[in-house]
């Protein structure tokens, strides 16, 4: 009976093993959209309007604008976040690129007037709901615009 039980579990171990090997070990990993890294750069994206053409630096995990940020952050993307609030948004933060308790609170006013979760944490969720600050190219006027 040992004998048979030993057995079994050799052959159920094996059989798992080759169906995580023919999966490529995906039980065992995170996917690439599974992570999220933390935002420590920024990435430039130009728009075009009817008057104008502008740029904006949205945050970025190097060059993947889908990464996250929150109390305690600091780097120029926390800085292009700043500047959108205060530039979009009507908030007067010092643009330090640190991301404080008054960048938290204004983050959390910016994502309710946005319309998604105000938890004061910067996502995907939220990059796609704010209004971003385009600075002007050629000569013409700031506009703030989803991206």
């Amino acid at each position: 009976m040992a004998r048979t039980r030993t057995t079994r579990t050799k052959a159920a171990l094996t059989t798992g093993a080759m169906v995580l090997a023919a999966m490529g070990g995906s039980l065992l990993t995170a996917t690439p959209a599974a992570a999220i890294g933390w935002c420590n750069a920024t990435v430039t994206v130009r728009g075009s309007f009817i008057e104008w053409a502008g740029e904006a630096k949205i945050p970025s995990y190097g060059t993947n604008k889908t990464c996250q940020m929150s109390k305690g952050s600091h780097s120029s993307a926390v800085g292009a976040l700043q500047l959108t609030l205060n530039k979009c948004y009507g908030e007067k933060l010092s643009v330090d690129n640190d991301f404080g308790e008054n960048t938290r609170l204004a983050l959390i006013r910016a994502q309710k007037r946005a319309g998604t979760g105000a938890d004061g944490i910067y996502g995907p969720n939220t990059r796609d709901a704010l209004g971003w600050y385009f600075k002007p190219v050629t000569p013409g006027y700031d506009e703030c615009s989803r991206i």
